[in-house]
């Protein structure tokens, strides 16, 4: 399937009967490449997922059209570690590969495992490790990683990706009875949650992506006077950020994070709920691809890099008026997250209740 260096085909996966699809490290990367997995998914007769172990649960569930395998990659080796991972998985090994992560550590766990065809972006000088490499100019504005990651599956499959909708797998029922260890576990199983609820996510990957916690406080309370129990998520590294909101509240709050909250547990907990109120991490994207009423604030990032359309979201810029020319990560000190006001949210929040 594969020709010589410089004259690539179009459609490198077509006619493969198993595809592995090396996926992106990042939470929200893994969700808005899923238009592209569901179209591969259609198109051959088993695909296989290579996804950071700690990731898994997002991808996994009943009547997911794919199968995972769990990688751990990390270090100098860890290519050669993932390729041995994915093999002992039983990944076929006339299966062809597709690399959405653009880094140099992808293309080498494509190498290692030898796959007859390997197939991504040329990035970085790893055409040469890549049997069909898909050579494209990027537009100088941002372009989000949905369009992104759907132009390269286009290219390799031959032919268009018109349902870019998002898709996650439910949890299954013990993910989502299980939020942790019985003797740890402090938060109600998810069928004991209150019947209506809102999710508050103050976390992120980037404290400048952070509002307040004061100000997560002040929604709290207005989401619990419109008849809403208040969740709190986050990671367990951002366990203090959560406790301290809750501190802060005036209002009762239930603290996920301090039950052991799990991937697969926040997905139903998501999927669930009433509203989300997140800043620019991960947990929108699960909100967003089950359509939960979701407001996203977004501060020194620009939205652009991660737009979807067709979802129930209100989006709040730090910089709304910013000049179409310019990119707020390059404009961090005038993009501060909290330059959106409590009262900004508020309404956003009310909107997508229907209180307006």
């Amino acid at each position: 399937m594969s020709e010589a260096r410089g004259k690539q085909p179009i459609g490198p996966l077509v006619g493969a009967k198993s595809a592995l699809v090396i996926m992106p490290t990042w939470l929200g990367d893994c969700v808005m490449s899923t238009p592209v997995l569901r179209a591969i998914a259609t198109r051959v007769e088993t695909l296989w997922l290579a996804i950071p172990r700690p990731l898994a649960g997002l991808l996994e569930g009943p009547g997911a059209p794919w199968k995972t395998v769990h990688t751990s990659g990390k270090g100098l080796l860890g290519p050669w570690r993932a390729a041995r991972e994915i093999r002992h998985a039983g990944v076929p090994r006339d299966s062809a590969c597709l690399l959405l992560p653009n880094s140099m550590r992808a293309a080498l766990t494509a190498r290692a495992l030898g796959a007859p065809v390997r197939c991504g972006w040329a990035r970085d000088g790893r055409a040469l490790l890549l049997t069909h490499a898909h050579h494209t100019v990027k537009s100088s504005l941002p372009t989000s990683t949905l369009d992104w990651y759907a132009a390269l599956g286009e290219w390799a499959l031959g032919e268009p990706i018109a349902d870019r909708s998002l898709y996650l797998p439910p949890a299954s029922d013990t993910d989502a009875s299980n939020m942790g260890e019985p003797s740890q576990c402090r938060t109600p199983f998810v069928a004991d949650l209150p019947a209506r609820y809102c999710v508050l996510n103050p976390g992120g990957n980037n404290p400048a992506k952070r509002w307040s916690a004061d100000r997560f406080a002040r929604l709290a309370e207005h989401l619990h006077g419109r008849g809403l129990a208040v969740t709190l998520s986050g990671a367990p590294s951002e366990a203090a950020l959560v406790s301290e909101v809750a501190a802060q509240c005036r209002v009762p709050t239930i603290n996920l994070v301090a039950g052991g909250l799990t991937l697969a547990t926040l997905k139903t907990i998501v999927a669930h709920a009433a509203i989300l109120l997140t800043n620019d991490t991960g947990t929108r994207h699960i909100g967003l691809a089950f359509g939960t009423p979701t407001v996203t604030l977004f501060g020194p990032t620009d939205y652009r890099w991660t737009l979807m359309s067709g979802t129930r979201e209100k989006l709040l810029l730090s910089q709304p008026f910013l000049p179409a020319s310019l990119t707020a990560d390059n404009l961090p000190k005038h993009c501060t997250v909290d330059r959106i006001a409590v009262a900004d949210v508020r309404h956003g929040c009310d909107q997508l209740l229907g209180c307006e």
